[in-house]
């Protein structure tokens, strides 16, 4: 038996130095850091990306207001209004 899958689109992603946070047409948000650490014996470098860590939309709403000022105008207003929907689906 298969099991539908849905995929969730990202209608709008911020980028705040290492953290990305991609919102997505549900209305959750996922939050991924990465960073490139130094060997300081061989001057290796080393890309790492963290575990993304998924928000609901109630949540969701806290990082979008944090991250306002690093978006397009555009991008927030898809934003808001996406997970305001969710939120008021639910």
């Amino acid at each position: 038996m298969m099991q539908a899958t849905t995929e969730r689109v990202k209608v709008a992603e911020a980028v705040l130095g290492d953290v990305a946070v991609e919102f997505h047409d549900d209305g959750s948000a996922v939050v991924t850091a990465a960073m490139t650490l130094e060997c300081y014996r061989c001057g290796a470098l080393h890309d790492l990306e963290g575990e993304p860590v998924a928000f609901t939309p109630d949540l969701a709403w806290h990082l979008a207001q944090a991250l306002r000022q690093h978006m397009a105008p555009d991008a927030y207003r898809r934003v808001r209004q996406t997970i305001q929907a969710a939120i008021e689906g639910a």
